[in-house]
């Protein structure tokens, strides 16, 4: 534990010094919630712009960043002192759900302004959006498993995928079948109307972005 926590700390520290990336994270959602203004009535359609923000988090903070230490030589110094991949994946984690929860505390401030929202209404259930993309992280970190595969390769694959994925949430295409923002966005919307889906059905998706449901309760 004590290897997360000093890892965890160096991690904020360099967070710190990058004020381009927190400008990233909120600009492109930002701008997007006033193009789409109009469409937004109830809190239930913010949850693609917080699922957007912390899945870029995830991604680029532990993903990317992770292969970026392996492609400098710092993972093999790391590990070479002591065996802690699973230590350094937590700190890396444990950094981004701060990030990330910060992001969204400042994001959040934005729709209470436009559309007279509850913040700590709007901060709970963002919240839940971290809770439900963990698994991102787990799956950008175990690209650095993977041979011959390098950051900048990545980085540039998740910069022209991440954009294009965010643009097209409401646009009736047939690659919205496998759109991690439409996906777990509307997972999250649907915990916040209190039902759960047990079936995705990609026809139902394709035809008006939504998900067939099967509810439990």
């Amino acid at each position: 534990m004590s290897e997360v926590i000093t890892l965890f700390r160096l991690n904020i520290l360099l967070l710190l010094k990058d004020k381009v990336s927190l400008v990233w994270s909120l600009l492109l959602p930002t701008i997007m919630l006033f193009i789409n203004s109009k469409e937004i009535t109830s809190i239930n359609n913010l949850s693609y712009w917080w699922i957007y923000i912390v899945f870029n988090s995830f991604i680029y903070g532990v993903g990317v960043f992770a292969l970026q230490e392996k492609d400098s030589g710092a993972l093999s110094i790391i590990f070479s002192i002591k065996w802690i991949p699973k230590q350094f994946f937590f700190g890396l984690l444990l950094t981004q759900i701060l990030y990330s929860s910060f992001c969204l505390a400042l994001f959040n401030i934005i729709p209470v302004v436009m559309f007279n929202f509850n913040y700590i209404e709007l901060m709970f259930f963002s919240l839940l959006a971290i809770l439900i993309t963990v698994p991102v992280a787990f799956v950008g970190y175990n690209i650095t498993y993977f041979k011959n595969i390098y950051a900048s390769t990545i980085s540039s694959i998740c910069n022209i995928l991440v954009f294009l994925c965010f643009i097209i949430i409401n646009v009736r295409t047939p690659f919205n079948f496998i759109n991690p923002f439409l996906i777990i966005g509307n997972e999250l919307g649907n915990f916040m109307d209190g039902k759960i889906n047990l079936i995705y059905n990609h026809k139902s998706a394709l035809n008006s972005n939504q998900f067939t449901k099967y509810y439990l309760f």
